[in-house]
């Protein structure tokens, strides 16, 4: 019996688990290199397309913010998608995230909003420099102002449709974040629907049935909408409420209404996000 073939044959074998373990480390970290440089270009591909985007908006028409009403006129509005990797530690725009590089994500302005800041797994901080101002937005009684004190939008990882809008604020022109940061979710759809009754105008006199139009639009999609009225003795009724309109249009039966009295007509819009608005108009019935 040849002892020494019979240690050999161990020995090979070790030194082909060896073999096979440097090679299944050298191809995880190459795969792992490669999915990072990847995500890099993923994001930096996105923060290109929303920069240019930017540059468009720039020349565009811009609200007030101070005197103009966004339910009747908005800037320059866009909406842009974002697709961003699962590698993806951060994403600011108008602020670096992490300004003490201790993981503990602020969202405080940066350089005054012109910046836009992200990281990638445990790589360092990437910046890209703006020519504009951007703010954090806030939704309040039905307008988007500029959020008090100054923040940017921080995103993680995920998908995200975010409208942006170029507005004016003391002769200077920023764009406008219609959206919010919160502790666990950096964006939650808190848009409420744009909703605008047409017919019959504020203050009219109608005779007989009343044709009720509106204008509606949510980016999420509507998930209802309600009418309802009152006049000065009593609580709001609820004429209809529907999931799906087939027009945006409505008549109201004289019946169902006394005559020679003034009534509150409203329209409520509730987006599939759970956000209402409603548009409101005041009229004098003459039956």
């Amino acid at each position: 019996m040849n002892k020494e073939g019979a240690t050999f044959i161990p020995i090979r074998l070790l030194m082909s688990i060896v073999v096979i373990a440097v090679i299944s480390m050298l191809l995880y970290t190459g795969i792992k290199n490669w999915m990072i440089i990847s995500a890099e270009n993923n994001v930096q591909e996105q923060i290109g397309e929303l920069v240019a985007m930017f540059q468009e908006m720039i020349s565009g028409s811009a609200r007030d913010v101070l005197y103009e009403n966004f339910k009747i006129q908005s800037g320059e509005v866009r909406t842009f998608t974002f697709n961003l990797p699962s590698s993806l530690i951060y994403l600011g725009i108008g602020t670096d995230p992490d300004p003490d590089n201790d993981g503990k994500l602020e969202r405080g302005i940066m350089e005054d909003g012109k910046v836009i800041v992200y990281r990638i797994g445990k790589g360092s901080k990437k910046f890209y420099w703006l020519n504009i101002k951007i703010r954090l937005g806030k939704y309040e009684e039905g307008n988007w102002i500029i959020k008090k004190p100054a923040e940017g939008l921080i995103l993680t990882k995920g998908k995200y449709k975010i409208s942006f809008e170029l507005v004016e604020y003391h002769y200077e022109k920023y764009i406008l974040i219609h959206a919010n940061n919160s502790e666990s979710i950096p964006y939650l759809d808190t848009n409420p629907p744009i909703i605008n009754i047409k017919e019959p105008k504020n203050g009219e006199y109608p005779y007989g049935d009343i044709c009720l139009k509106w204008f509606v639009y949510d980016e999420k999609g509507i998930e209802s909408i309600k009418i309802v009225y009152k006049n000065e003795t009593t609580d709001w009724i609820l004429l209809e409420e529907r999931q799906e309109w087939e027009s945006w249009e409505y008549t109201i039966e004289k019946e169902k209404m006394i005559g020679n009295e003034k009534y509150w007509i409203r329209v409520i819009a509730k987006d599939k996000g759970g956000n209402t608005a409603y548009d409101e108009i005041e009229i004098f019935l003459k039956i």
